[in-house]
């Protein structure tokens, strides 16, 4: 009876709050000036908490311009029932198009259940409405920030069955490969790669860890991005292969991706290059000092050499 009543007291719940305050030493949050009501429809950010029946919780941070607007989400926190973090995700959009959109996925792991702690860092596609943040586009560096490489990616974009197929590569910053992976789109959205069918026949879909070489070769992917002859020269690294291509992009992260300088190689026309930034919020500084101590989108046991 006991248990029936624990379950029964332990609610799905959400609630709205107006500010969120991290401790970076114990790594616990908590939040402040809580939204009257289930429902915050107006404009300014907020944090969205929701808990579910077994008390971790999850908050996201977003932000609208007006109560019109698409929010805009720039972290997304799992906690545990203690209020001790236990990761952190941001989604920033780094292309869009008829194939839908491909975004940096960082994922910073806090809880001590995962050991020795890193950063998980990701080119790819999602779905759209995944709640992502926007960049603020340049045709400049931003002023005033760093400029530590932290992650080089890639980005082929194919007309192939289902629609497109896209292809992505993640390296280190001496451009040492770390993943891959190849994900469909149809109707200016992404697809699960349950759904390929036999338009995965000779690759691998979704993510691998390290180099698969039948998949990088079939998309034209290079196996070690040549970081300083790319700075200097400005080539493209791709190769050429038998499918239709849409485009291709080269991106240096720079910072942990708070930053990006990318080139697009498009299938018609010039070359061109464009810098995405994007907000740093207050639980991002916060966070800081723990962040900047862990390796960021790296896999050491890539480096002895994953080929199968």
């Amino acid at each position: 009876m006991l248990a029936l009543a624990l379950v029964a007291g332990c609610k799905q719940r959400s609630e709205y709050y107006r500010k969120m305050e991290i401790d970076s030493k114990a790594l616990t949050v908590r939040l402040l000036e809580p939204f009257p009501g289930l429902y915050f429809g107006a404009s300014g950010a907020f944090y969205f908490k929701f808990t579910s029946a077994y008390g971790r919780y999850t908050i996201d941070h977003f932000e609208k311009a007006d109560k019109s607007a698409k929010s805009v989400r720039y972290n997304a926190f799992f906690v545990d029932p203690q209020d001790r973090l236990i990761t952190r995700s941001k989604y920033h959009e780094l292309l869009h198009g008829s194939f839908g959109t491909v975004f940096a996925r960082t994922t910073y792991f806090y809880a001590d259940e995962y050991g020795e702690k890193w950063t998980d860092f990701e080119t790819a596609p999602y779905m759209n409405d995944v709640g992502s943040e926007p960049p603020q586009v340049m045709v400049e560096p931003p002023g005033g920030l760093p400029r530590t490489l932290s992650a080089v990616s890639v980005v082929r974009v194919v007309r192939a069955a289902p629609e497109f197929l896209i292809a992505c590569a993640n390296y280190a910053p001496d451009g040492h490969l770390e993943s891959l992976s190849v994900h469909g789109a149809r109707g200016s959205d992404w697809i699960h790669t349950n759904h390929l069918g036999s338009a995965a026949r000779g690759f691998q879909a979704g993510r691998s860890i390290g180099d698969r070489p039948e998949t990088r070769e079939q998309f034209g992917l290079p196996r070690e991005f040549p970081v300083t002859s790319y700075q200097l020269k400005r080539e493209s690294p791709f190769a050429s292969t038998r499918y239709p291509r849409v485009l291709d992009a080269v991106n240096f992260h720079y910072e942990r991706d708070r930053w990006v300088e990318q080139d697009i190689f498009p299938a018609e026309g010039l070359p061109s290059r464009r810098y995405l930034a994007f907000k740093v919020t207050p639980e991002d500084q916060a966070l800081e000092p723990v962040d900047r101590q862990r390796l960021f989108g790296q896999f050491p046991y890539t480096r002895e050499g994953i080929s199968r």
